[in-house]
């Protein structure tokens, strides 16, 4: 299936994705000790940066010719500038000249100067010169590895990194790319518990979202799954920062939804994709121009061809200009805009079309065949097999003349192949039903055995009423919830998973049984959150994965609670003078992100007669078939004015008015809820 030009898509977050690895690589390459004329420099920069764009560039220069900072330096000053103007082109041209200038002799010009040769590897990479970045990035993996400064080291990696995996994507080298992105993934984690902030987070992300884009350049939605998962887990962090810039916040999360929609679709899932699409249509960024492509790209795969076609219309512009360039890749996306309006029935705009790409066609055909044989050129260089590429350059040569030939003898032998694998395909589907049977028993007995894990039945003690209940999202769920009676003292805890399916079920597995081992130890909840999250937070997490967490302490005799909140939602508790509101709490970070973290708990002295009602995400950010979110208030306005009889009635009464509520709407998350009223 075609798509509308990868680059296209890629272009429009490139500002963004530049723009966070910029700022992250200059605050990391400021040395510990400052001297006297950094100190001077950084200061009047950031003078003329509040004055103007033009008064920050002048102060660069001035400060270049002083002496005050190096070519390095000053070649990283003007790509801050650049990046704000998106000329890539230019950009290319400032780091070449800078490092033509040679290697410096002292450590902080050379982190410098590794930036300049890291991000002219990355910016190659993102207009398509991958045999030049590949080369660029690899030259300066080891020097790199050597700095000595840890937060220097680790973005400069990242970039180098992410520059190598857009070149082997780009020259079809899919399986050494994969391997890249995922130790690119592993190095962003380490960057992540090295400095535990949003910025970090955020080039996570870039690195996740950065190998997305490449995996469905490539249709490879399957392992695309994978990574969208991260994404999720990565934005959920993201939004524990109460100083996030909501911005970018916006932009990443826009982008999430816009990756699973297209992922969605290469899986056959045109319902989960359409819905995906209507959240992404909601952020702020779709309502920004450049969102266009990205909009008519979804439309495209979706093969709603008439609105496609009008919202290329509105971007002709941007569309026409791009297709002048007279490169294959460019001409694709007129191929794009041709098909859309043709399946549309808008022929005569349909043949304008055309008319265009069939008059640069040929000068394009041989502008990828000199292209082509470059970029096999690297990669035999690598191998020395200089035979093979004076073979690969003639036969490159001869591509255009037999290409019609075999064109047609590939039509014939395509439609004999089709006929024999027809025949193979019946049997194929059978078997595969067969496997998909054994595979739904497998879930139901992953199901169940899930469900063990949870009580189903809750302390006989007088005075204490307590009721919980599970009902995940697919076969198996990420959701917990548990508790141990001590005594007169009651362990409970709930909690919720980041992401969905096995993973998530497996992960919450480890957090219960870890739960109940140190709740059976007499520990308060803050102490069992911090030796949970040591325990979830080591190696083995390399998918990152989290858990938020309500963990509290009752003693039924005198009413008194103590909890730990990781992360979670604010549970609801009765009685005050409005009959019910959100419990004020220490929101803590969730369970799993970094080892060592400490958690604060908190207590209230008698909840007797004050019902407690504890949930996930999966209640208050239920939609209905109009993705409307169930919401926080109405949640509230429903416990206000529900009569408590027993734990049991107010959650029954709740999974009632929710499914109300989703008036038929698939589940998009799993719900738990926990009541408990103590006497």
């Amino acid at each position: 299936m075609k798509r509308i030009n990868h680059t296209l898509i890629v272009v429009i977050l490139l500002a963004i994705v530049l723009s966070v690895m910029l700022s992250s690589c200059k605050g990391g390459a400021a040395p510990k000790q400052e001297d006297l004329k950094e100190t001077v420099a950084d200061t009047l920069l950031k003078q003329a940066e509040a004055v103007s764009d033009e008064r920050w560039m002048a102060v660069a220069d001035s400060l270049l010719d002083s002496g005050v900072i190096s070519v390095w330096e000053h070649a990283r000053e003007r790509c801050s500038m650049i990046d704000k103007q998106g000329n890539l082109q230019k950009r290319i041209d400032i780091l070449r000249d800078a490092i033509a200038q040679g290697e410096p002799d002292n450590v902080r010009d050379s982190v410098s100067y590794y930036f300049c040769v890291s991000y002219l590897a990355y910016s190659l990479g993102w207009q398509d010169h991958f045999e030049e970045a590949l080369r660029t990035a690899t030259s300066a993996l080891e020097p790199v590895k050597s700095i000595s400064s840890i937060n220097d080291r680790l973005d400069l990696l990242s970039l180098l990194y992410d520059a190598i995996n857009i070149s082997q994507a780009g020259l079809n080298m899919m399986d050494e790319a994969e391997q890249t992105a995922e130790e690119g993934y592993g190095l962003s984690l380490q960057v992540l518990k090295q400095r535990r902030d949003k910025k970090s987070v955020m080039s996570s992300l870039d690195c996740v979202n950065g190998a997305i884009m490449r995996l469905q350049a490539n249709e490879r939605y399957e392992a695309t799954q994978k990574w969208l998962m991260r994404s999720d887990s990565l934005l959920k962090v993201l939004m524990t920062f109460e100083d996030r810039d909501t911005f970018w916040t916006d932009i990443m999360q826009a982008s999430n939804y816009y990756f699973g929609a297209i992922t969605a679709l290469g899986l056959h899932h045109p319902e989960t994709g359409d819905s995906l699409y209507k959240k992404f249509l909601k952020t702020d960024y779709a309502q920004e121009p450049s969102a266009g492509l990205m909009k008519a790209d979804y439309l495209y795969q979706a093969k709603r061809w008439g609105e496609c076609a009008d919202l290329l219309s509105g971007l002709e512009d941007q569309v026409v200009n791009i297709g002048r360039d007279k490169s294959l890749k460019a001409l694709s996306s007129l191929a794009i805009k041709f098909t859309a309006n043709y399946n549309a029935g808008r022929r005569d705009t349909a043949m304008k079309v055309a008319h265009i790409i069939i008059e640069n066609l040929d000068s394009a055909i041989i502008r990828q065949q000199k292209s082509t044989a470059a970029e096999l050129a690297t990669i035999y260089e690598t191998q020395k097999k200089d035979v093979e590429i004076a073979q690969q350059k003639t036969a490159l040569t001869q591509q255009r003349l037999w290409g019609a030939m075999i064109g047609f003898g590939l039509i014939a032998l395509f439609l004999t192949i089709y006929l024999l694998y027809y025949r193979y395909s019946q049997k194929h589907m059978a078997r595969l039903r067969g496997a998909q049977e054994r595979i739904e028993k497998e879930l139901q007995i992953a199901r169940d055995i899930q469900m063990s894990m949870l009580p189903s039945t809750f302390p006989d003690y007088e005075g204490l009423d307590m009721y919980a209940s599970m009902n995940p999202a697919r076969e198996v769920g990420g959701d917990l919830y548990g508790y141990v009676l001590h005594d007169d003292k009651l362990y409970f805890a709930l909690g919720d998973v980041s992401g969905k399916g096995v993973p998530a079920s497996l992960f919450m597995a480890q957090a219960t049984r870890l739960f109940r081992t140190l709740a059976a130890q007499g520990m308060m909840p803050a102490d069992i959150c911090i030796r949970m999250n040591d325990a979830l937070s080591g190696e083995d997490n390399v998918n990152g994965m989290f858990v938020t967490l309500f963990l509290g302490l009752i003693d039924l005799k005198t009413g008194h609670l103590d909890f730990c909140n990781a992360g979670h939602n604010p549970p609801v508790i009765g009685g005050g003078e409005h009959h019910g509101d959100f419990l004020n709490m220490i929101p803590n970070a969730p369970i799993g992100l970094w080892p060592g973290l400490k958690y604060e708990g908190e207590e209230i002295e008698n909840i007797k007669n004050r019902p407690l009602f504890i949930y996930t995400d999966g209640l208050n950010e239920a939609e209905n078939r109009q993705q409307e979110q169930f919401g926080d208030e109405r949640l509230l306005d429903i416990l206000r004015h529900t009569h408590f009889e027993t734990a049991q009635q107010v959650i029954d009464t709740l999974k009632a008015v929710v499914e109300q509520h989703r008036n038929g709407a698939e589940s998009n998350d799993d719900l738990t809820m926990m009541c408990i009223r103590v006497k």
